[in-house]
């Protein structure tokens, strides 16, 4: 994207130039930090603006928990515009996050303990019996059981270029 910086207001120009020193500095330290944009005085252009300016990268993320949380990494890697709404989907927060991994992401060790026991739980009678301890969907179950080979579409969330992860419709065999 070329944009005239003259055309880029003062406040604009601040943002990025402390989004790119944050950046530098996860790069260089791992340090990660935020900027919590609804603390700031943006006007709306600016707001747009800079969202445009951010532009959106490969990775997006939603959450679902007492209302949606999004989470876009930016064309920017290690930049993340992450957008908190209410149950209503109105936005109570907004801030970009400067990190490899947004902390949203990232499992906690206490729930992660938590799923092993559940795991273990679930599959225990696969040892001593024919059926699995949880139920599969009948949408799934049906689809599994049915005979010769199928068309299956997935749609993938994450997408990658190059090696990496990739969004989009893929159509395959099963």
């Amino acid at each position: 994207m070329i944009v005239d910086e003259t055309e880029i207001p003062a406040m604009v120009r601040a943002l990025v130039a402390e989004i790119a020193a944050k950046v530098e500095t996860l790069a260089n330290h791992g340090q990660s930090d935020t900027l919590d944009l609804r603390g700031l005085p943006l006007l709306p252009r600016d707001y747009a603006l800079l969202k445009t300016l951010l532009g959106t990268g490969e990775v997006t993320a939603t959450i679902t928990a007492l209302g949606p949380t999004r989470i876009h990494e930016t064309r920017y890697p290690g930049v993340w515009w992450v957008t908190y709404c209410n149950e209503s989907e109105e936005v109570v927060g907004e801030i970009i996050e400067i990190t490899a991994c947004p902390g949203l992401l990232i499992s906690d060790n206490a729930e992660i303990r938590a799923g092993v026991a559940r795991l273990r739980d679930a599959f225990s009678s696969l040892s001593s019996t024919s059926r699995p301890a949880i139920s599969i969907p009948s949408t799934i179950s049906n689809g599994i059981r049915k005979p010769g080979r199928q068309r299956l579409k997935v749609r993938v969330s994450l997408k990658r270029r190059v090696g990496r992860w990739r969004t989009g419709s893929r159509s395959g065999m099963a």
